[in-house]
C-alpha cells in the first residue's frame, strides 16, 4: 500500500517532467529552425548564396559550389543554341566557368541529371543566380510542403499534433538545411512521395501515376517506388505512369533532339564509375562503405547488384506477404516505410539531403503509436529513433564531414536497423 501511494505520488511529478522535456527539445528545434532560415536570408544578401567560400576540413580552401550552381547550369544551357549538346562536358565546363568566373580543371562537376530537370530550370536561369536559388528554394519548401499537407489530410486516423511536430524536426534537420543551402529538389522530391503515398491510399489512379512519373527525376530511387504499385496490383496507375513518362520524353525530344537524349544512360554511367562528381564518400547508403576500399568503377558495379538484389528480396516479401495477409491501413503505412527506407539504403547514390524522406516512413507510422512498455523493443526503437532524428542528423553530418567513413558507416547501419525493424512490424500487420 505505502509503495502504491508513493508511485502514485511521483507519478504527476514525472508526467510534468516529461512535459517540461517535450516542450524544451519542440522549443529546441523551432529556434534552430529559425536559426536557420535566417543564415540562408543572411547569405542571400551577402550575395554568396550559391557561390560560398568553402573551407575544407583541414582549414584550407577548395573549389566548390553548391548544387543550385549545376541545375542554374542545366537551366542556361536549355536556354542557349547548345541545347542539344547539354551532356558534354566541353559545353557544361564553358557554362561553369563564365557564371563562376574560375577555371575549371577537370570534370568533378560534371552534371548528369534527367532531360526533364534541365527543362524545369530554365525559368530559374532568366535570373540572377543568387535571386534564381532563392526563388528556387521557396518554390521547392512551399511544393514539398504542400504535397505534405496533402497527405496529411488523406492519411487515415492520423494524430492531429504529431504531423505538425514532424514538420519542425523536418525543418530543424540536416537534411533540410542542405537541401535549401545546396540548392537541392529533396523538399520537392519529398511532395512528390507524398502524393504518390497519400494517392496509393486515396485509390486515385491518375494522381498516382502522375506522381510515380516524377519520382523519375531521381531515378535511383525508382525502382523502389515500383514494389507499392505491384503490391496492391494497381496496373492502370502504371499505365497512366508510362503515359507521363511518354509524354515526358516526347517533350524532351522536341527541346534537345533523340541524339541528346539517348546519351543520358552514357553520362549516367561515366559520371557514375569515371567522374569524382558524385562525391561517393559522402553519401549515406550502404554503397557508401565500400567508397575508401574500392575504386569508383568498381564501388559503381558493386552498388548495382546491391541495389538489384535487395530490390528483388525486398519485393518479394513484401509483394508475397501483403497478398496473402491483412490488407489493413497499418500494413499499408508499414509497406510504405519499408520501401522508402529501402530505397534509401540500397540505392548507388544518396546524398544527405535526400535523408529528408526519412520523414515519409515517418508520418505514416508515428502518429498511430505511443511509446510503452508493452510495445515491442523494436517499435519503442523505431519510435524514439525518429524523435530524436532531428538532432541525430546533425551528428552524422559533422562524423561525415570531419571522418568521412565512419559518419556513413553510423548512419547507414542506423538505417539498416531502422529498415528491419519496418519490414518487422510490416510482417506482424500483415497477419491475417
Amino acid at each position: 500500500m505505502t509503495q502504491s501511494s508513493a508511485e502514485l505520488s511521483i507519478r504527476p511529478l514525472r508526467e510534468k517532467v516529461v512535459r517540461l522535456a517535450i516542450f524544451g527539445y519542440i522549443s529546441l528545434l523551432l529556434m534552430w529552425t529559425i536559426c536557420l532560415f535566417g543564415t540562408l536570408l543572411f547569405l542571400y544578401f551577402a550575395h554568396s548564396l550559391s557561390l560560398p567560400p568553402r573551407i575544407d576540413a583541414k582549414g584550407g580552401s577548395s573549389l566548390e559550389f553548391t548544387d543550385f550552381v549545376h541545375f542554374y547550369v542545366a537551366g542556361k544551357i536549355t536556354l542557349s543554341p547548345l541545347r542539344h549538346l547539354f551532356y558534354s562536358w566541353d559545353i557544361q565546363k564553358q557554362f561553369l566557368e563564365n557564371i563562376t568566373q574560375c577555371v575549371i580543371a577537370n570534370e568533378d562537376f560534371y552534371t548528369q541529371y534527367v532531360p526533364i530537370v534541365f527543362l524545369l530550370m530554365a525559368p530559374y536561369a532568366l535570373l540572377p543566380i543568387d535571386s534564381a536559388h532563392l526563388l528556387f528554394d521557396f518554390t521547392n519548401l512551399c511544393l514539398g510542403l504542400a504535397g505534405y499537407w496533402f497527405a496529411v489530410k488523406r492519411i487515415p486516423q492520423i494524430n492531429n499534433k504529431m504531423p505538425w511536430l514532424i514538420l519542425i524536426g523536418a525543418l530543424a534537420s540536416m537534411p533540410s538545411w542542405n537541401t535549401l543551402m545546396l540548392g537541392q529538389i529533396s523538399w520537392l522530391y519529398l511532395g512528390i512521395l507524398c502524393l504518390y503515398f497519400a494517392s496509393l491510399l486515396k485509390g486515385n489512379d491518375m494522381q498516382m501515376g502522375l506522381a510515380l512519373a516524377l519520382c523519375i527525376i531521381k531515378p535511383q530511387y525508382f525502382p523502389f517506388l515500383l514494389i507499392p504499385v505491384l503490391c496492391l496490383a494497381r496496373y492502370r496507375a502504371l499505365l497512366i505512369t508510362f503515359a507521363w513518362g511518354a509524354l515526358f520524353f516526347i517533350i524532351s525530344v522536341l527541346v534537345f533532339g533523340l541524339k541528346a537524349i539517348l546519351a543520358y544512360p552514357f553520362a549516367l554511367i561515366q559520371c557514375e564509375s569515371v567522374f569524382k562528381s558524385t562525391h561517393t564518400y559522402a553519401m549515406y547508403c550502404l554503397g557508401a562503405f565500400f567508397s575508401s576500399f574500392e575504386s569508383q568503377q568498381s564501388l559503381y558495379r558493386l552498388s548495382l547488384m546491391l541495389l538489384l538484389l535487395t530490390l528483388i528480396a525486398t519485393a518479394i516479401i513484401i509483394i508475397r506477404k501483403f497478398r496473402k495477409g491483412s490488407k489493413s491501413n497499418k500494413a499499408v503505412n508499414w509497406m510504405i516505410a519499408s520501401v522508402v527506407l529501402g530505397a534509401l539504403l540500397f540505392s548507388p547514390h544518396t546524398h544527405s539531403h535526400d535523408c529528408l524522406l526519412l520523414v515519409v516512413p515517418a508520418l505514416w507510422t508515428l502518429p498511430f503509436y505511443s511509446p510503452s512498455r508493452n510495445q515491442s523493443f523494436s517499435l519503442n526503437l523505431w519510435q524514439w529513433t525518429f524523435y530524436l532524428m532531428p538532432v541525430i542528423t546533425w551528428i552524422a553530418h559533422w562524423l561525415v564531414y570531419f571522418f568521412h567513413l565512419p559518419g556513413n558507416l553510423f548512419f547507414a547501419i542506423l538505417m539498416t536497423v531502422l529498415f528491419v525493424c519496418a519490414l518487422k512490424q510490416f510482417w506482424k500487420e500483415s497477419q491475417v
